[in-house]
């Protein structure tokens, strides 16, 4: 499953490498596309399929460990702590084996601190940003019984040494 999958990208890339893939996301018109963009890919291994729908809530629509890998990718950050949380539990009781989550690190920050912010840029205005660090990343963790076996935090620098981009990229296993 693709928690937040917004057009269907990597949830295609999932069926492609051979898993039965779904997709799940807040936006209707996001995952209008990425209906429209499965129906135009043709290289889905023979049998796999891949699915979307629409999340109302944070509770998943789906059954207890009824999904093998759950990838989270630049999803958990995008809302307040506490959503994320309950989120993180949504993950755990559908995931069987391992979960991939990322998350913006504090580096991306102007102030360099981890703690949300309401987002006062066009693209995103008015939603929430939530800057991670290691601390941060533990405590939101800590609401499942999930387990870190590998964590890295990415950190793209501009030509001049300036924070362009930096994110924690996190797989988690269910004991």
């Amino acid at each position: 499953m693709d928690v937040g999958c917004g057009i269907g990208r990597q949830t295609i890339l999932l069926a492609e490498f051979g898993f039965d893939a779904v997709g799940v996301d807040i936006s209707s018109e996001a995952i209008a596309v990425a209906r429209q963009h499965a129906l135009t890919q043709t290289n889905l291994p023979f049998g796999r399929r891949v699915g979307f729908s629409v999340l109302e809530s944070t509770q998943l629509p789906f059954a207890d460990g009824a999904f093998d890998v759950v990838v989270c990718d630049s999803v958990l950050d995008s809302m307040r702590f506490e959503t994320a949380c309950e989120l993180m539990k949504e993950i755990e009781r559908t995931v069987i084996a391992y979960a991939f989550i990322t998350l913006i690190s504090k580096r991306c920050h102007a102030t360099g601190k981890a703690e949300e912010v309401v987002v006062t840029t066009p693209h995103e205005f008015s939603t929430v940003q939530s800057y991670f660090d290691v601390d941060k990343l533990e405590e939101l963790r800590s609401v499942t019984a999930l387990k870190r076996v590998w964590m890295n935090e990415v950190v793209e620098l501009d030509g001049s040494g300036n924070v362009v981009n930096s994110r924690y990229h996190v797989v988690l296993r269910k004991p």
